[in-house]
C-alpha cells in the first residue's frame, strides 16, 4: 500500500502577530499625542491669563487695523504723487519748449523787421548817392560853362575899347569887377581901370592886391590908377 501525498499547504488568511504588535504600538502613540495636544490648548489660554499679555494683544490688534487703514492711504497717495510727477514734469517741460518757439519765432520776427529797415535805408542811401553824383556832376557842368562863360566875357573885354569897357566896370560890383580884371591880361585890365570912377578903380585895386596869388595883375593896377587921376 502506497503513502498518499502530503496534502498543500494553506496561505495565511489574517495578519500575523507582527502586524497586530505594531498596531498597537501605533495606536498608543496617537493617543499619548492627541493628549499632549489638548494639555498643550488648554495651557495657553491659562498662562496667557495669568501674565496679562492678553487683553494688551486684544487691545493691539484693532489698533493695528486703523493703522494699515491709515498706511493704505498713504502708500495711495506716494503712488498717485508718484504717476503724477512725472506728468507734471512733462507738462512743465512742454510749456517752457512752447514758450522758447514763441521768444524764437519773436526773434525771428524782430530780424526781419531789422532786415527790412536796414534794405530800405541801403536803398534811400543808393539813392542819396545818386543824387549826389547826378548834383556834382552838375555843379561840375555849371563851372566848366561858368569858366566857359567866364573865359568868352573876358576875351570881349580884352578886345573893347578900355573906355567902353570902364563904363561897365564901374557898375559892376567891386569883387566882379576885381575877378575879371584878374583874369583879363595886364595890359587891358590896366587900360580899362584906367579909365574907371577913381573911388571905384580904389577899391577894385584893394581888393586885387589882397589877393597874394595875383600879386603881379594887382602891382600893375596902382601905375594904372596914377594915369588915370593924372
Amino acid at each position: 500500500m502506497s503513502a498518499a501525498p502530503p496534502s498543500p499547504r494553506r496561505g495565511r488568511t489574517g495578519p500575523g502577530p507582527l502586524t497586530v504588535i505594531a498596531a498597537c504600538l501605533a495606536v498608543g502613540v496617537a493617543a499619548k499625542t492627541a493628549g499632549l495636544v489638548s494639555m498643550g490648548i488648554a495651557f495657553v489660554p491659562a498662562a496667557q491669563a495669568e501674565s496679562g499679555t492678553a487683553p494688551v494683544k486684544a487691545a493691539e490688534a484693532p489698533a493695528a487695523a486703523p493703522q494699515a487703514a491709515s498706511a493704505s492711504p498713504s502708500g495711495t497717495g506716494h503712488a498717485s504723487a508718484g504717476a503724477t510727477a512725472p506728468a507734471a514734469l512733462l507738462a512743465a517741460l512742454q510749456t517752457r519748449a512752447s514758450d522758447l518757439d514763441a521768444r524764437e519765432a519773436a526773434l525771428d520776427r524782430r530780424e526781419a523787421a531789422v532786415a527790412a529797415a536796414e534794405g530800405r535805408i541801403e536803398a534811400r542811401l543808393e539813392d542819396l548817392r545818386a543824387a549826389a553824383a547826378e548834383l556834382e556832376a552838375r555843379l561840375g557842368a555849371a563851372d566848366d560853362m561858368a569858366r566857359q562863360d567866364m573865359a568868352h566875357l573876358v576875351g570881349i573885354y580884352e578886345t573893347m575899347k578900355p573906355k567902353e569897357a570902364a563904363k561897365i566896370f564901374d557898375e559892376m560890383p567891386e569883387d566882379i569887377a576885381a575877378g575879371f580884371l584878374r583874369r583879363l591880361r595886364v595890359d587891358a585890365a590896366s587900360f580899362i581901370l584906367a579909365n574907371m570912377g577913381p573911388k571905384k578903380a580904389y577899391a577894385v585895386t584893394v581888393l586885387l592886391a589882397g589877393n597874394t596869388a595875383d600879386l603881379q595883375a594887382g602891382g600893375g593896377t596902382p601905375a594904372a590908377n596914377g594915369s588915370a587921376t593924372q
